[in-house]
């Protein structure tokens, strides 16, 4: 007869913690809107409206911006977002661009002290803030 094996491991059988499938993208790419001399301000208001579904009044403050200081911050999403938002900005013939946001440094050292204190709100770590 055979001889039944035995597993060496138990099984994993603890529950994961589920993430927000929100919290694990990263909305730090940024759609920039760059000024040119071919297309209508009238025309680019009218692509913001139909990229984004802004009211008017918005879309044609972000024009302005364009028109004024030569590019606007349009959006700030996920990488595939900002690409898609590109895609379509560049199908009706805008200069479109997609950056990764930088984060200033003292955010960074915030977010560093944020992560190194335990619940309770004590510090766990021995360097300064």
């Amino acid at each position: 007869m055979a001889e039944t094996a035995v597993p060496l491991a138990p099984p994993d059988t603890e529950k994961k913690e589920k993430t927000d499938p929100r919290e694990s993208h990263d909305r730090g790419w940024l759609v920039i809107c760059w000024n040119d001399p071919v297309n209508l301000m009238d025309y680019v208001t009218h692509v913001f409206q139909a990229v984004f579904g802004w009211p008017k009044a918005k879309a044609r403050r972000h024009m302005l911006q364009v028109h004024e200081a030569g590019k606007s911050l349009l959006a700030r999403e996920t990488f595939e977002k900002a690409e898609h938002y590109v895609h379509q900005l560049q199908g009706y013939g805008l200069h479109a661009t997609m950056e990764r946001e930088e984060v200033p440094k003292g955010r960074i050292a915030r977010a560093a002290l944020l992560s190194s204190t335990s619940a309770g709100g004590k510090r766990r770590c021995s360097w300064p803030p």
